[in-house]
């Protein structure tokens, strides 16, 4: 009777997750090159079309000022919020090594 051996092997190096991530660090090097004022003004417009539009689809309201005025400030708190996020990310990447292609702000 043999013995069966199995032979452990490790698996290569899967290099798409980092170029997701430099990829990632790359377009928010270009968002953040902007500005904040900007990414925050257009995630406001972009709730102002988006939610009244899925609010008066799913839940029979009708589109009133309060709601686009709400829908907007919602916009800007979500993208203050995402800003944060994303600039959390962006310090992580240049503190691993990669590279701002624009000057620093600092």
């Amino acid at each position: 009777m043999s013995v069966r051996t199995f032979k452990w092997t490790v698996p290569e190096p899967d290099h798409t997750h980092f170029k997701r991530d430099t990829a990632a660090f790359e377009y928010w090097d270009r968002v953040r090159h902007r500005g904040f004022e900007w990414f925050v003004v257009s995630q406001g417009a972009l709730f102002t079309v988006v939610l009244p539009a899925a609010l008066i689809g799913y839940l029979d309201f009708t589109a009133r000022t309060e709601m686009f005025v709400l829908s907007w400030l919602a916009g800007l708190m979500a993208g203050a919020i995402v800003w944060s996020q994303h600039e959390r990310s962006y310090e992580r990447g240049l503190e691993s090594g990669l590279q701002s292609r624009f000057e620093s702000d600092d």
